[in-house]
């Protein structure tokens, strides 16, 4: 039987098309965001235990560029967050860009494996998920996301708001 009060089939057809998008776009900041959180243990493991061989005038430098550097951390993971949420290419360009840099620190020669603690696996998997929200970047339906981004505008638009 035809429902006259549903909507035509195409138009019922690409807010759900855009919305799995989306949720791929939030899936891949998700682990973005997650991949954050992960280096925050090893981070207060080293504020709330520091180096006993550091001399206590020297102790507090360490500490201070810890808190500033995960200060900043958090500023640009929420930045590049919100930016990639409401299709900033910028944004996007700055999640592809760095992934070759997150899997050549994955990969780095000389990194201290055979130390391999919780604090470097967390490490790890930290580098790990941030690769994984670099390379859904590509996937073709984010990829069509941000290209449709003035799809929503449009209407407005025409209103002439």
């Amino acid at each position: 039987m035809h429902d006259p009060y549903a909507p035509p089939p195409t138009a019922a057809a690409v807010p759900r098309e855009d919305a799995s998008r989306g949720r791929l776009v939030r899936i891949a900041i998700g682990l973005y965001v997650a991949s954050f959180l992960l280096t925050l243990p090893s981070a207060a493991a080293m504020l709330l235990a520091p180096d006993p061989e550091l001399d206590a005038q020297v102790r507090p430098y360490p500490l201070a560029s810890v808190a500033v550097t995960l200060v900043l951390m958090a500023l640009v993971t929420a930045f590049i967050s919100h930016r990639v949420l409401h299709r900033s290419r910028f944004a996007r360009g700055w999640l592809i860009g760095f992934t070759p840099v997150w899997v050549a620190f994955l990969f780095w020669p000389g990194m201290a494996w055979e130390e391999f603690g919780w604090e470097m696996t967390l490490e790890t998997a930290a580098t790990s998920v941030r690769i994984v929200a670099g390379l859904m970047m590509f996937l073709p339906g984010v990829r069509r996301w941000f290209v449709d981004r003035n799809v929503q505008a449009a209407p407005h638009a025409r209103a002439g708001h």
